[in-house]
């Protein structure tokens, strides 16, 4: 199973004080929510930096998501998501049914020697192109409402 960034849309006045305990207590119950594989991340992460969020955890102001914990998205950073994810989606569009992506750099064992080598990862493009719509259409909703978006990193 490959590892996944988790989104919820959560209404503005909800209080998360401890954000592993309500993320153990709600993953697999709340209704509003999208899985993004990591790997898709990992490959829009620069984009991502573009967003203003919130650090729930030092209370600051930010850009980009908190890969290892909790980021709320909120205005602007909505916006600026749907209009991130909507290029995405288009881009994607364009690609094959299937494509490779390169991923980090891993230290490959050889002998004595060693020897560092891109990593490739095949990707399927309607299910890149659903996730990346499920999300975008979980900040439509968090847009038209007073809701916010709760990134939960890996």
């Amino acid at each position: 199973m490959s590892l996944s960034h988790d989104f919820f849309l959560i209404p503005e006045e909800v209080i998360i004080k401890d954000g592993v305990e309500w993320y153990l207590n709600n993953r697999d119950t709340w209704k509003y929510k999208v899985h993004i594989s990591d790997l898709i991340m990992d490959y829009m992460f620069d984009t991502f930096q573009w967003i203003p969020t919130y650090n729930p955890i030092t209370g600051a102001e930010a850009n980009g998501l908190n890969i290892y914990d909790l980021t709320w998205i909120k205005e602007p950073g909505i916006n600026k998501s749907i209009r991130i994810l909507s290029h995405w989606i288009g881009l994607m569009r364009e690609a094959p049914d299937s494509f490779w992506i390169g991923g980090k750099a891993i230290w490959k064992e050889d002998g004595q020697e060693g020897f560092w080598e891109e990593a490739k990862y095949k990707i399927d493009k309607p299910e890149i192109i659903h996730q990346l719509t499920a999300l975008h259409d979980l900040a439509i909703q968090g847009a038209k409402g007073k809701s916010c978006i709760l990134h939960y990193g890996i």
